[in-house]
């Protein structure tokens, strides 16, 4: 194997790595915040029944936090666990509005 291919395979796995790592670690700390200053009855409670609802809520949500995909897999993961009903999870973490953001 030519070594060329493989510095720049270790290159861009890097590059990738060094640029993921803050948002995954934003995402961790959000998670962890939502688990100890939330109230978990409160929040479900203002959260709508509704599927369609919940997806735009859970959407709307994750427009203003400010972590990428790599970043809300961990707060997707704590709504869930926290009992949210997953169309606001879902929406959370894939959201159509995530294209206007920077």
């Amino acid at each position: 194997m030519n070594l060329t291919i493989w510095q720049n395979a270790f290159t861009l796995f890097l590059s990738l790595l060094v640029e993921a790592i803050p948002f995954l670690l934003l995402g961790v700390l959000l998670s962890s915040a939502l688990l100890l200053f939330v109230d978990e009855a409160k929040l479900l409670r203002s959260m709508p029944k509704h599927p369609f609802l919940g997806a735009i809520v859970g959407s709307l949500i994750g427009f203003l936090f400010p972590v990428c995909e790599c970043g809300n897999v961990p707060v997707a993961r704590r709504l869930i666990i926290q009992g949210m009903p997953p169309a606001v999870s879902i929406g959370f973490y894939w959201q159509p509005l995530r294209l206007i953001q920077w």
